[in-house]
């Protein structure tokens, strides 16, 4: 049976054939209750989700506080056959029914939103084109800790038994911190397998008066530490989602600004999203994201699809790292320099160390262990991490960096790699003794085709 390219996600590929499907759901919910608003078994993929929903108790903004939306595409076990069993098993996404739908910052009734992936539309119709296929059944449940009402539709695609539908599965992630911490670095999300990032969304509202919302020094986007590393680098916060010199309400199928108080430089709250449709983000391995931040309520939503049954191939990496700098570095003589004879170097992190030195994939996130909001250039620092080793042997330590690199083992340098086109990898043998090994890097930073992106991802193979 031939298969088609999803028309908004291109990396989806589903049957041609399907029956076309549907399931309506009008309900009054008592407290503490849950509801499928679809149950179904087999082959298919969901195209479309409306719902809207209605406090019974009390007003309609307050209705969705504590609603939750649970997501299971070919749950395992039990939960694929006992309606009984608790919707969360087996589920890729479980979260709050606002933030799963973008509505960000604490707001009550959902604002206007038009988007390839999520449309939100008055009064209170939450409307999701993400697609979500299955191969062997999927749930989607509603959990409600008030009385409610609820009514919805589910739009599916049927397909033959044995129909090749695609293994990737929808997931969400969201991660909120009031206040953000200050010039730091804000998670957005990490995943562990093959697949690729689909959207995003994110909200501040400003706290820190000292600078504009916008002056976080952008997302970085870290993939494939364990097997091909690569990074992707954005400017600021609204260059991110396509923005230019501040937010105003705007929606249009990939970028958006459904909210803002105060639209252009000096907006005090927003909430802004981007959805990769043409251009996903893919990853092969795994995926780490973060943003720079400044002590402002902040919020993201994560939208990716993972292959089932992928994951994170097992390598030997640095678990923690120490870091010295940062030291000027205007050009690659001062760079080979080394330290004048008895200075002091003040390393910072290790175990139980400084927030932003341990390796996340691979990783050690230079951009993020400084000040974020002002990213750092014409710098390098040292870095070193331990590596042990079982016996005595020859390996080779495989790197992806950005900028200039001199590393050394065991007080022996074994490599001094210079390039001036942005992000690089480099495979460098290596000689490891029994018991732990030393490894020391110099790494600079300067502004090229990543615009100040400073990372390291470094594997024994």
């Amino acid at each position: 049976m031939q298969t088609v390219a999803d028309s908004t996600f291109p990396l989806i590929r589903l049957p041609e054939e399907f029956r076309s499907r549907r399931q309506t759901t009008r309900a009054d919910l008592e407290a503490d209750t849950a509801v499928d608003l679809l149950r179904a078994e087999g082959p298919g993929c969901v195209r479309h989700l409306w719902l809207t929903i209605s406090g019974r108790d009390v007003p309609r903004p307050a209705a969705a506080a504590g609603v939750t939306l649970q997501i299971a595409a070919d749950p395992a076990g039990p939960a694929a056959a006992d309606p009984g069993t608790d919707p969360a098993a087996g589920a890729q996404v479980d979260l709050p029914l606002n933030q799963f739908f973008g509505v960000l910052l604490g707001r009550g009734l959902p604002y206007r939103m038009e988007s390839a992936g999520i449309k939100l539309l008055p009064d209170n119709a939450y409307n999701l084109y993400l697609p979500i296929p299955f191969r062997a059944g999927c749930r989607i449940t509603l959990r409600t800790p008030k009385r409610l009402s609820v009514w919805a539709m589910a739009d599916w695609q049927e397909y033959p038994a044995g129909a090749p539908v695609t293994g990737l599965r929808l997931h969400a992630h969201h991660h909120a911190e009031h206040p953000a911490a200050d010039h730091g670095s804000f998670p957005i999300g990490a995943a562990a397998g093959a697949g690729f990032v689909a959207g995003i969304v994110k909200g501040i509202r400003q706290r820190d008066a000292g600078d504009l919302i916008y002056h976080t020094g952008g997302a970085t986007w870290l993939l494939d530490g364990e097997t091909d590393p690569h990074a992707l680098r954005g400017i600021n916060e609204e260059d991110d989602v396509n923005f230019s010199f501040g937010y105003r309400v705007t929606c249009s199928q990939w970028t958006g600004c459904p909210h803002v108080e105060i639209g252009g430089a000096q907006a005090p709250e927003a909430v802004a999203y981007r959805f990769f449709g043409p251009d996903p983000i893919r990853f092969r391995s795994s995926l780490v994201a973060r943003a720079g931040c400044r002590a402002d309520d902040t919020e993201t939503t994560l939208y990716y699809y993972l292959a089932a049954g992928s994951g994170a191939p097992a390598v030997e990496t640095p678990r923690q790292w120490q870091v010295s700098g940062p030291m000027p570095c205007e050009d690659y003589a001062q760079f080979r320099q080394p330290p004048a004879p008895g200075a002091p170097i003040d390393w910072r992190g290790g175990p139980g160390g400084e927030a932003g030195l341990s390796g996340e994939h691979t990783w050690l996130d230079l951009t993020h262990c400084f000040d974020t909001a002002r990213p750092l250039s014409a710098v390098a620092v040292y870095a070193r991490a331990a590596l042990p080793s079982r016996a005595a042997r020859d390996a080779v330590l495989r790197l992806g960096f950005d900028d200039w690199l001199t590393v050394w083992v065991n007080g022996a340098e074994c490599a001094a790699l210079r390039h001036d086109a942005g992000f690089a990898a480099a495979r460098v043998p290596v000689r490891l003794r029994a018991g732990d090994n030393e490894l020391l890097v110099k790494l600079s930073n300067a502004s090229n085709r990543e615009f100040r992106l400073w990372a390291l991802s470094c594997v024994v193979e």
